[in-house]
């Protein structure tokens, strides 16, 4: 590997590992930006994720199983057998310890929106609510109705926020209830109850529910039952029932909160990713009660929009973080964009200004980053197109969204892995100077199975960021030749991307790759990976503006939520510790270590030679200086490393926080959530020279105070 300024390397044996921190080099100030994240309305990221509401299906909506065939236009096909939707029924069931799944199925085939199912002798049958979507149709011919099981924060508290959208054929009085897990709500007494009176207008009724969770010899995180009943009597049409627990900020999960805070979270991404090529923004504007449920266009099942563009903003405040909006350029107009550019931006005097005024923000979001489009090369993406099409929209989206606001920063789809550069090739012939950001997601690692040989994998990913490198500064080099002035990356996706497939012309072998003995998102291998790639990112710099890993919560790797409690991935951890790196000024290392080289590829990941088995940087602040380092071999052996500062005026003791696993495959769990955590010591420096234990699997960071 050649030498570059920030880095050098000489192979040596590990033994005799050293780090030397040379300040006579240095480079642009790290941009605090390669430290963001990325959200998208996928599973349970949003929905069941960063937002605090608790129920499955909350608006009675459109719910589709997808099926493994992409439509010819992209995005799904869904389930219509009935045995698949059994299948997928049983499968989310599984995935998300949701009680009794026969039934779930059972009520869905019978016309109750999926997550409900029948509570005592009712009948259900899709219905419309007042904004033309789906609701749900209750014919009760003995008491009865809908309840579904549901998991509470309990752990935090028992205090609730309830609200039902509803109406009756005539009058008649509705009960909403908590009930203790397997209690029948025909015939238990409730944990929790409200009572609502309903007619034949349309009604939203609120209440604060205070749970019983004492009164009964149940676990805190057991699947309790909300149940919405009533007497035999007149149908009722329920259009959407939400549960919010009482402690929630500004309607996200204050579990989630805490953690994206404690990492000091510079951006986030929203709200896609393939969702967004088949979203329409204005169904997350205005009063929750009137926005409508859809089908999500690339993932299935169904987007309550709960969650839209002011719930994002608000996000966003809550966490202290910079917003950025990925628009939708598959199949929605530029116009549409342009429009939703001038609601977030526009003053009170515009249309759309004046509409968000109207939905009770006044004040301008003042949202800068725009990216337009997401991965519209890829036939999987709603509205896909060619390398020529990319280019035409992105110039018609970019006029028209500069109309509505000047002062934007729009970024445009890009492609590292098209055939021959044709993707952004085409993107600098056509619009010349103009596409100044191009975007990147990696997304490598490519099908393994049972033969893949597991250290290969491993070390082809540590030493992934090197070839990053090259393709990123050939990249820069094109924009500059196309007469773009500040050339800049944003990489707006990154998560380890290996997909596990059954060989069956291989023997299954104990000792064999599996996936649970790989490396992936949730493991301790993404946070070395993803350090690697920001060193790499930092070295190369001005270039790389930002960088959004995926993603928050449930998706790639960051938080997991599961039975309404949270906790973080590996790499959570190691955004933390890699965030020290921001704003400071990088400075030279000199690196000494041994080797790791490859035979195999994997996706677009090529084998490697010689690839130092030690990856460093060093930034200064105006009193510290910090120095992460990943050990990229893959072996049980620690590295006896010494970090040599003597060129700089450095304190007596060093602080190192050590992220690590003894296996590439170690993960944090719902059981385990501590598995995987930082540990901290304080070493001696003597004569500018610390000692560091560099553990297998480890990312360390050693902060130093500066004279």
């Amino acid at each position: 590997m050649a030498d570059r300024p920030l880095y050098s390397h000489q192979s040596v044996q590990q033994s005799d590992a050293t780090v030397v921190v040379d300040p006579e080099r240095r480079g642009s100030p790290v941009n605090e930006q390669l430290f963001g994240k990325f959200a998208e309305h996928l599973g349970r990221n949003i929905d069941g994720g960063m937002c605090a509401q608790v129920l499955v299906n909350p608006t009675f909506g459109p719910w589709e199983f997808p099926a493994d065939d992409r439509h010819p236009d992209g995005g799904i096909q869904p389930h219509y057998e009935a045995d698949a939707i059994e299948t997928a029924v049983r499968e989310y069931c599984e995935e998300w310890d949701i009680p009794n799944p026969n039934v779930l199925f059972e009520a869905y085939q019978s016309g109750t929106a999926f997550g409900w199912f029948h509570v005592g002798d009712v009948r259900t049958t899709p219905d419309t609510s007042p904004e033309g979507d789906r609701a749900q149709r209750v014919v009760c011919d003995s008491e009865g109705g809908l309840a579904q099981r549901t998991y509470l924060p309990l752990h935090r508290t028992d205090s609730f926020e309830l609200s039902v959208r509803l109406r009756a054929a005539e009058a008649t009085t509705v009960t909403v209830g908590v009930y203790a897990p397997d209690d029948d709500p025909t015939t238990a007494d409730p944990l929790a109850v409200e009572t609502i009176q309903a007619d034949r207008e349309w009604t939203t009724e609120t209440a604060d529910l205070t749970v019983a969770a004492s009164t009964v010899e149940a676990a805190d995180d057991a699947a309790y039952t909300l149940a919405v009943t009533a007497s035999a009597g007149p149908d009722l049409v329920l259009d959407r029932v939400t549960l919010y627990p009482s402690d929630h900020i500004a309607k996200a999960d204050p579990e989630v909160v805490e953690h994206l805070r404690e990492a000091d979270l510079p951006l986030l991404r929203w709200p896609g990713g393939n969702f967004v090529s088949g979203y329409r923004w204005r169904d997350g504007i205005g009063p929750i009660d009137e926005r409508q449920s859809r089908v999500n266009p690339a993932w299935g099942h169904v987007e309550p929009n709960l969650f839209g563009t002011a719930e994002f903003v608000d996000f966003c405040e809550t966490v202290g973080c910079e917003p950025m909006i990925c628009i939708n350029a598959g199949d929605e107009s530029p116009e549409e964009a342009a429009d939703w550019v001038e609601y977030c931006n526009g003053s009170t005097d515009t249309e759309m200004g004046a509409l968000r005024a109207e939905h009770g923000h006044p004040e301008p979001f003042d949202i800068e980053y725009w990216e337009i489009g997401n991965e519209l090369f890829g036939q999987w993406q709603v509205g896909w197109t060619t390398p020529s099409g990319n280019a035409d929209r992105y110039r018609q989206f970019r006029e028209a969204m500069l109309a509505s606001d000047p002062e934007i920063t729009v970024q445009a789809v890009g492609n590292r892995n098209s055939p021959d550069n044709s993707w952004n090739d085409a993107l600098l012939e056509q619009a010349g100077d103009e596409p100044s950001i191009i975007t990147d997601h990696i997304l490598a690692g490519g099908n393994v199975h049972t033969g893949t040989d597991a250290d290969e994998l491993f070390h082809g990913f540590m030493a992934y960021a090197d070839q990053l490198g090259e393709k990123y500064r050939a990249l820069c080099d094109r924009m500059a030749d196309a007469g773009i002035e500040s050339p800049r990356l944003a990489i707006t996706e990154l998560q380890l991307f290996a997909h596990f497939h059954e060989n069956p012309e291989l023997d299954s072998h104990s000792d064999g790759l599996t996936p649970e003995t790989m490396p992936t998102r949730l493991t301790i291998s993404e946070p070395l990976y993803l350090a690697t790639i920001v060193h790499e990112c930092i070295r190369i710099g001005e270039f790389v503006q930002m960088l959004t890993h995926s993603a928050t919560v449930n998706h790639g790797g960051g938080l997991q939520k599961h039975r309404e409690r949270v906790w973080p991935d590996p790499v959570h951890h190691g955004h933390v510790l890699l965030s020290d790196l921001a704003d400071g000024t990088p400075l030279g290392v000199d690196v000494q270590c041994d080797t790791i080289s490859t035979t195999s590829s994997f996706g677009d990941i090529r084998a490697v030679d010689d690839v130092p088995a030690i990856d460093a940087m060093a930034v200064e602040h105006d009193d510290e200086l910090v120095v992460t380092l990943v050990n990229r071999r893959s072996d049980d052996s620690a590295v006896d490393l010494t970090v040599d500062m003597s060129s700089l005026d450095v304190t007596e003791t060093a602080t190192v926080s050590s992220l690590s696993g003894d296996e590439m495959y170690r993960e944090n769990t719902y059981e385990t959530p501590n598995r995987i955590t930082p540990d901290t010591e304080h070493v001696g420096i003597t004569d500018g020279q610390c000692e560091v234990k560099l553990s297998p699997y480890a990312l360390v960071r050693v902060s130093v105070p500066l004279r």
